[in-house]
Order: C-alpha cells, then structure tokens, then sequence
C-alpha cells in the first residue's frame, strides 16, 4: 500500500515503527526483552529532550539570530521556547545544539524521532482527535431493524449501501464507501431521537 493511502498516515511512520511495534514484537516471539528495552530507552529520552525544549525560553538577538539568519527564517521578535524555534521548517535539531549546549547528546534515531515529532505535532494532534473520534462512533450501534429509507436528508446511493451492508455501528457506517460524515451525522441524529 502506497503511504500516501494509508489511514491516520502522520501516526505511521518509518522513524517510529520501533516505538509503536516493539511491544507487539515482544508478545509475539519476534523481538528480544534487550530490544525492547532500548526502545523504551530511546522513547524516554526523546520524550526527557521534547519536555525540556518546552521549558528553555531563548530571546532575540545573538547566536540564535546568526542560525536563524543563515537558515532563511525570520528573526525572532520576542522570547520563545526552544521548541517553537525546532517547528520552524529550515531548523533541525543540529542547530538547537548550536543554540544550547545543555541538549542531550541523542542518537541519530532519536534526533529524527524528536525532530520529526516536534515539527509535525500539530498533524499529530489532529490525527489523535480523528482517532478518539472514530472510537466514539464504534461505540455507538445500530439496532439491525434500524430503516435507513426513513431517514430523511440521505441520498438514495447511501441508503442503499447502508441497507445492503447492514453496518454495526456508526464506525462501520463511516468506512462504506461514500458514505459520507455528513450522513453520518444524520444517521446519528436520527439514532438519538427515535432510540433514546
């Protein structure tokens, strides 16, 4: 499958397969406890480093002006927080080392895994939100004897799909092909006031 196709794409990435398939890895057979246990250790000092650029303030002028410069990115005009300087596009974490020494010395894959983190945590957020979404509409059935016919504001192409699948849950609903989350909105309403 193509990354581009795949569902919730931000979440599933190359530089964090080993956070998110250790565990998995482990209760299979596949992955070693020492394994294991380095990817707990490069999680938590990624995660030690993203807290401590949330709480080192850095102002205008000097060193980071000179970075910020030769980067082609705009000056700073007050003080921010060293994370805010990593999401600018033109600065890595190379150039936060430059800025504070007190940075921990990360390996290489942590050094991605936080940059990419720290760049992308807006995308990452939303993604999140869609994911307790989703499960919010899992959770919320559909009675078998449910008539999508009576359901006004539905296309005919909707409700046919949805009669012939018969979906569980609003979840399910969402996945049918054109099925869309205005439907499934409808569908939801419609729910609530003839089931309460």
């Amino acid at each position: 499958m193509f990354t581009s196709r795949v569902e919730y794409r931000v979440l599933i990435r190359e530089d964090n397969a080993d956070t998110r398939l250790s565990g998995i890895g482990y209760e299979l057979g596949l992955a070693g406890e020492s394994y294991v246990e380095r990817v707990r250790i490069k999680k938590r000092r990624v995660e030690e480093e993203k807290n401590r650029l949330r709480e080192i303030m850095v102002s205008p002028g000097g060193e980071i002006d000179r970075i910020l410069s030769e980067r082609g990115e705009s000056l700073l005009t007050q003080s921010v927080m060293l994370e805010q300087v990593l999401r600018r596009s033109g600065i890595s974490y190379e150039d936060i080392l430059i800025i504070d020494k007190e940075s921990l010395d990360l390996s290489y894959q942590e050094k991605v895994q936080l940059e990419v983190d720290t760049k992308y945590s807006g995308y990452i957020e939303r993604e999140l939100a869609k994911i307790r979404k989703f499960e919010d509409l899992e959770k919320i059935r559909i009675p078998e004897s449910f008539d999508y016919s009576d359901v006004p504001g539905l296309s005919n192409e909707i409700k046919e799909k949805l009669t012939c699948f018969k979906p569980r849950s609003l979840g399910q609903a969402s996945r049918i092909s054109g099925v869309t989350p205005a439907a499934v909105s409808i569908i939801m309403i419609r729910l609530r006031t003839v089931f309460k």
